[in-house]
């Protein structure tokens, strides 16, 4: 998180310095973009205050909203404009090194 988003991580590492303050700052399990759209972490998220006995919860969910969520639709239609030049039943096989390296190149070649 912390090379994603400095000021993200920042505040995460004050929460978690401060448990006693989290419940202060008036947070919810929901999470409102600048497109007025609310996207909830838990059900009925916007209604579940952050507290110090569910701040873990909160930063994971938190972490795993601006990792995987939301660029779910960017990964979606790089996915689909990589599987039009190469089925997914060629790349399934591969492991993510390999799959980068098959993409990307290596750095050094080892000849021997």
């Amino acid at each position: 998180m912390q090379f994603y988003d400095a000021q993200i991580y920042k505040s995460f590492t004050y929460m978690l310095k401060n448990p006693n303050e989290v419940e202060s700052l008036s947070l919810t399990f929901a999470v409102q973009e600048e497109n007025e759209v609310v996207n909830r972490l838990v059900e009925d998220g916007e209604n579940v205050s952050v507290t110090k006995q569910n701040l873990n919860e909160y930063i994971g969910k938190m972490i795993k909203y601006y990792s995987l969520m939301r660029a779910q639709k960017q990964t979606q239609a790089f996915l689909s404009a990589v599987y039009k030049i190469v089925p997914f039943d060629y790349i399934y096989p591969f492991y993510a090194e390999e799959f980068e390296a098959l993409m990307f190149g290596v750095k050094e070649i080892n000849l021997q």
